[in-house]
């Protein structure tokens, strides 16, 4: 993308597509798959976006480890424990987990990309800024 367009490519996702404006929430799926997790996020960006400073609103939506209800799961077909553990945002599971967690925010004529790092039991490692 650039300060004029987005694009969306995956390697599941067919043909790379323009993203017209909009709040969207990518997870380790299409984007804006319709998992519980993708719309709490969703919700919780759309209502930072109305704050002065939405960056601080977002690092607890990034860092939510609650769990969906069984019954609103996906079924990827990864089983159900391994379902409940990744219905977090922020997931912490043996072996696997959120290692990082970014946030980019653009503006007219200046940019913030803001990633925090977190090490294999979830506790943050370090944190890095950039901006242009």
């Amino acid at each position: 993308g650039n300060a004029r367009t987005l694009w969306y490519v995956g390697s599941r996702a067919g043909a790379p597509r323009e993203l017209q404006a909009g709040v969207y929430t990518l997870s380790n799926h299409l984007l804006d798959s319709d998992w519980p997790k993708a719309r709490r996020l969703r919700e919780r960006l759309q209502a930072a976006l109305a704050q002065v400073e939405p960056e601080a609103s977002l690092w607890p939506a990034l860092a939510d480890r609650n769990r969906s209800a069984d019954a609103a799961l996906p079924d990827t077909g990864v089983g159900l424990a391994w379902e409940r553990a990744l219905s977090a945002a922020f997931i912490v599971a043996p072996g696997y987990g959120t290692r990082c967690s970014s946030v980019l925010a653009l503006a007219p004529r200046r940019g913030r990309f803001s990633e925090r790092s977190f090490d294999a039991d979830g506790c943050p490692s370090g944190t890095r800024v950039h901006e242009w």
